[in-house]
């Protein structure tokens, strides 16, 4: 039998040999509209403020509605945007939470998703309540609608809501 002949493996091999193991493709690199995506669903799951639900920051009258309408202390951003029977006077609130955060956002991608958040929630008044909260006129809010349904990393279901929000204001508007 043949003796193999054993090669010594330097470190300065081990170290390419590992970082070639452990070398991300080009394919495994999140890219930043997976960033971006990633951050917003985050950002969507969620719970609602703990402010939103003290009684002294919250009207009585509206704490009684957000316990008919099932939202509670641990509802997600997301299940209120997409629930037809969150109060009004909640959305409102909403709303002008994250204009504010817009608004004080430092960094692009931040500012972008509270800005698509602000958004949502003003599609969600004028869908499920049929309720204008923003001081845009109906004209603004489809070219707002329009132009944000242009974003390659926002989901289907905030796509959609842009797109059922952009068709009434375009009808409000005529």
């Amino acid at each position: 039998m043949g003796q193999e002949k054993q090669t010594k493996i330097t470190r300065t091999m081990m170290h390419k040999l590992v970082n070639l193991l452990f070398e991300k493709t080009a394919q495994d690199q999140d890219t930043p509209v997976d960033q971006k995506s990633e951050f917003f669903e985050d950002t969507m799951a969620e719970s609602l403020p703990e402010n939103f639900f003290d009684r002294n920051e919250l009207p009585d009258h509206l704490s009684t509605l957000c316990d008919i309408s099932g939202i509670s202390k641990g509802e997600t951003l997301k299940t209120v945007i997409k629930n037809d029977t969150v109060e009004l006077g909640l959305l409102i609130k909403i709303k002008d939470y994250f204009k504010e955060l817009s608004g004080k956002s430092t960094e692009e991608t931040e500012h972008q998703i509270h800005n698509v958040i602000y958004y949502a929630i003003i599609a969600s008044a004028l869908l499920y309540h049929h309720e204008k909260i923003s001081s845009y006129s109906y004209e603004k809010l489809a070219a707002s609608f329009a132009r944000l349904m242009k974003e390659d990393w926002l989901p289907d279901y905030i796509l959609k809501l842009y797109q059922e929000a952009e068709k009434h204001c375009i009808e409000k508007s005529d």
